[in-house]
């Protein structure tokens, strides 16, 4: 195993092990929405209002797009902001404990605009500009969902996660940056 690949999996086993020492109370039961099943014929199209809010501790909305030209995200389909957002938001209104995290990437999303966000500088500029986007449209935060990285590019995905949250924190620190109360981001 590389370097990166064996730095990703002693990060997820640490993950995995705070999480079980903290004594999640409280199981977590994951939903996706899919911004395409809009499309589906009959029955099978679905929309928020199909969705049962109480079956689910966490939503993850599916997808959002890297916009790697201006180091930020964008909504894939034409009716995301105006409708599909608001709409998988809004269920929070009937299930106060959810969450609603918006997935960013997915299957169709290139690798190459993952490797071009994923310098250290372009990595925090690319998560300011994520924390803005998910606050100003109701979001509780936000799943990296990079499906395809090389062994080559494995590094770049650490350092996307890496070096944005330290600087943050920093600047947080330093009362510079402000995370806002009882947000995940």
């Amino acid at each position: 195993m590389s370097d990166p690949v064996k730095t990703c999996v002693w990060m997820t086993a640490v993950a995995i092990l705070v999480s079980a020492v903290c004594g999640q109370q409280q199981r977590i039961v994951s939903c996706y929405f899919t911004n395409w099943a809009q499309y589906r014929k009959g029955v099978a199209k679905f929309l928020p209002n199909n969705v049962n809010p109480k079956l689910c501790t966490h939503i993850y909305f599916a997808f959002a797009k890297i916009d790697p030209i201006n180091t930020t995200i964008a909504p894939i389909e034409w009716n995301d902001v105006s409708v599909l957002y608001p709409g998988v938001v809004a269920l929070k209104g009937i299930n106060p404990r959810l969450k609603v995290i918006l997935s960013i990437g997915g299957y169709s999303e290139k690798e190459s605009s993952w490797i071009t966000i994923s310098s250290p500088t372009r990595a925090i500029t690319f998560s300011k500009n994520v924390i803005s986007f998910v606050r100003r449209h109701g979001f509780d935060g936000v799943n990296l969902d990079w499906e395809t990285p090389s062994a080559m590019t494995a590094a770049g995905f650490i350092t996307l996660v890496q070096v944005p949250l330290f600087y943050l924190y920093i600047l947080r620190y330093r009362g510079i940056y402000d995370f806002g109360v009882g947000t995940n981001l």
